[in-house]
């Protein structure tokens, strides 16, 4: 089930949980039972009449309310002292009608006349001569009515009542009924409840605002056509609900009601999902956040006119005509930003700002959203304006920035910013930017043959992985299957933590050299992008151990995976490629696909040709060659890494331990195993971490620290294979 299904189906919970409390919305028939009733007759010829204790002002609780209810005697009209007096509040069996409707501070008393002709008004005569002790009940129509939560209190009909309940503050007389049962729990008569939506009555700034416009930015056109919206979708008068007379023993249909409810419940979320398609389902700013404009729509009601519009909207860009030309509106803090960030060399719309590493560290949001967002383009604008200022010119600002005067003096500017938010906010997006734009372009090769995991913490991490078990086996008839049983095989290891720091002296600002700011965080994020790397080879050059057996990685008795005197050539690349591909575990077959070969770069040009060219050709004196077509390229199609850590050697960055590397040492992996294992610092985006710090004690100036949590272990041996020449 979708999001939107989600919130639907408990919008419906919802409404069917307050539905006694959305009936006081509307004008609704509420019958409240009262006291006796006494009848006479005034001579033979003379109609007989009556009076009756209406309401005696108290708690009742009619069908459809679980809460009890008090009518407001104060707030309830009587239109005229001639209502209809009927039989179960049926407008069919009519029994008279009043002639006083007395009303005091606690109670309705009503007198009248039995003038009715039909049977309803000889069965009241008939069984009140028999001495029948009828009762009376009221109906009248709500159009307030309020809650009171359990432990409040409410004073009406100069009584005071405890909570819950609900109290009907404003209520119109309808008519009077003789009933037969005086009212309980379970046999008081019902409700008639209209389910109208809520409607809040807001002014057209309002209304403007809550759709997300700024109306001093509008323009004259654009006001005057959001003021038709407004005016056709508020002003335009509405004819009120009717309410509905109801008998009291007829159930309210509140099934068809809701059904009803949610058939336009559905229209208007087809409508929206539609209108929102057909604008490339657009974001747009609600409570200062980016938010999804179907969801958005969906979750707080909007009408699907007020969809389209603000989807139109979001799929343009605003007009120049209403963007601040005012220096301290075009200046941000997110101008300023990006202004530095352009400055370090770094483009605004840089696609390494929109991942999970951009997120992780930091990076502003208006430089993480979408390409057509109205702000992202506002302060890029604003950006390109001020990417040439020099380093006092963004002290100076900083400090306005921070809601300061700028001092006089050059150096105490400087200490004002430094003293301040702004300056390091500013700086230190820089400094993200550059550092996370230089690690996701540097060249990492152990992508693809390895695998990464996002780990908990620090310690001891158990890699678990299963071994294959046997093969199903021949069932005899009537026979039981036996169980199919796996091992556990475990390699452990830890991830470090990584990390350098640098400063920008107080003595670069003043002699405007921000070669620093520029320059160590390129280095910095080279060397996170190298830690990888590092590990993953340092791995292989060192063949550890694997703690599953105690056997070393590479290994031709046990592991079955080296090669030794075997050059790269064609021969013994096949060769590889079986070496992994008849890998068992278990005793069986795993048939792994080789993905990559991995060779020093002394190498790269002889694997490049056996694993790219089309054909192999070969000398005349070759008489057992039978063809020509290179079924390296064509059937293998393996993936070429080459990296000069293979032939050069690697210094452990977690031991510090020296590798030494080969220049004709060579290795085939298949990214169908495990091969090696990669983990992060859960919550890190897999990218290096960044923190900012003032200088003291005798220092002066902005600090970074530079951090990435980070370890590498070899799972299993299946899916490597060696060459040694």
């Amino acid at each position: 089930m979708t999001k939107t299904n989600k919130r639907f189906v408990r919008r419906l919970k919802r409404q069917a949980k307050r539905f006694e409390i959305q009936a006081a919305k509307a004008p609704s028939a509420l019958y409240f039972d009262g006291g006796d009733i006494t009848i006479e007759a005034e001579g033979d010829d003379a109609l007989p009449t009556f009076h009756m204790v209406a309401y005696t002002g108290g708690k009742m609780t009619p069908r459809g309310f679980s809460t009890p209810v008090i009518v407001d005697l104060a707030g309830m009209a009587v239109p005229s002292n001639s209502v209809p007096i009927l039989l179960a509040h049926d407008t069919s069996r009519i029994v008279g009608h009043s002639v006083e409707i007395p009303v005091t501070a606690n109670n309705i008393s009503a007198s009248g006349i039995v003038s009715g002709t039909g049977e309803a008004a000889q069965e009241v005569r008939a069984n009140s001569k028999n001495g029948f002790p009828w009762k009376a009940s009221i109906g009248a129509s709500v159009e307030k009515m309020i809650h009171v939560d359990e432990g409040d209190s409410v004073t009406v009909n100069n009584a005071t009542f405890q909570g819950p309940c609900f109290v009907a503050r404003k209520s119109t007389l309808g008519e009077i009924s003789f009933v037969a049962i005086a009212a309980d729990n379970n046999t008081s008569a019902t409700v008639v409840a209209s389910q109208d939506l809520e409607v809040f009555d807001m002014g057209f700034e309002q209304w403007v605002s809550a759709a997300g416009w700024v109306l001093a930015d509008l323009s004259d056109a654009q006001v005057s056509t959001l003021q038709a919206a407004y005016d056709a979708e508020n002003v335009a008068p509405v004819t009120p609900p009717v309410p509905v007379a109801v008998v009291a023993d007829a159930p309210v249909d509140i099934a068809a009601q809701m059904r009803a409810q949610a058939a336009d419940e559905v229209a208007r979320t087809n409508a929206i999902t539609r209108i929102c398609a057909e604008h490339d389902n657009p974001t747009i700013e609600a409570n200062g956040q980016q938010v999804d404009l179907a969801e958005h729509a969906l979750r707080d009601g909007l009408t699907v006119e007020a969809t389209e519009l603000l989807a139109l909207r979001a799929g343009r860009l605003a007009a120049p005509a209403i963007h601040s030309t005012s220096h301290s509106a075009s200046c941000s803090l997110e101008a300023m930003q990006g202004a530095m960030v352009l400055t370090a060399g770094i483009p605004l719309d840089s696609p390494e700002f929109t991942g999970l590493q951009a997120h992780a560290m930091g990076i502003p949001e208006f430089l993480r959203r979408g390409v057509n967002d109205e702000q992202r383009q506002r302060h890029m604008e604003a950006s390109h304006r001020f990417n040439d200022m020099s380093a006092l010119d963004i002290c100076a600002e900083a400090v306005r920035l921070d809601g300061r005067q700028a001092p006089q003096g050059r150096q105490a500017l400087i200490q004002a910013a430094f003293s301040g938010s702004a300056l390091t906010q500013i700086f230190t997006t820089s400094v993200n930017a550059t550092l996370l734009t230089t690690y996701m372009q540097s060249q990492d090769t152990t992508q693809g043959w390895t695998r990464e995991a996002d780990v908990a913490d620090f310690k001891t991490n158990d890699r678990i992985r299963m071994a294959n078990g046997s093969d199903l086996s021949k069932l005899p008839r009537g026979q039981e299957a036996s169980h199919y049983d796996r091992s556990d095989l475990v390699e452990s290891y830890k991830i470090a933590r990584y990390a350098k720091q640098f400063v920008v002296d107080e003595q670069d600002i003043i002699d405007d050299s921000m070669n620093a700011l520029r320059e160590a965080p390129v280095e910095m994020g080279n060397a996170a992008a190298r830690l990888r790397p590092d590990l993953v080879y340092a791995i292989l050059l060192a063949n550890d151990t694997l703690g599953a057996d105690a056997v070393a990685l590479f290994d031709n008795s046990t592991h079955a995976n080296v090669q030794t005197s075997a050059a790269l050539s064609e021969a013994n690349l096949i060769t590889m490629i079986a070496l992994i591909e008849k890998q068992q575990d278990n005793s069986v077959n795993l048939n792994l696909r080789s993905s990559h070969i991995i060779v020093p770069s002394d190498l790269k040009h002889t694997a490049a040709n056996l694993i790219r060219s089309a054909t192999l050709a070969y000398g005349a004196d070759d008489e057992t060659k039978v063809g020509t077509e290179n079924t390296l390229a064509s059937i293998e199609q393996l993936s070429l890494v080459s990296d000069a850590r293979l032939a050069n050697g690697v210094t452990d960055p977690s031991t510090g331990t020296a590798q030494s590397g080969s220049a004709t040492q060579w290795y085939a992996a298949s990214a169908m195993a495990h091969t090696i294992e990669v983990g992060y610092l859960r919550g890190s985006g897999r990218a290096p971490m960044v923190r900012s710090f003032n200088l003291s004690e005798g220092k002066w100036g902005i600090g970074w620290d530079v951090k990435m949590d980070i370890g590498a272990k070899a799972l299993d041996f299946r899916g490597l294979a060696r060459s040694t020449a």
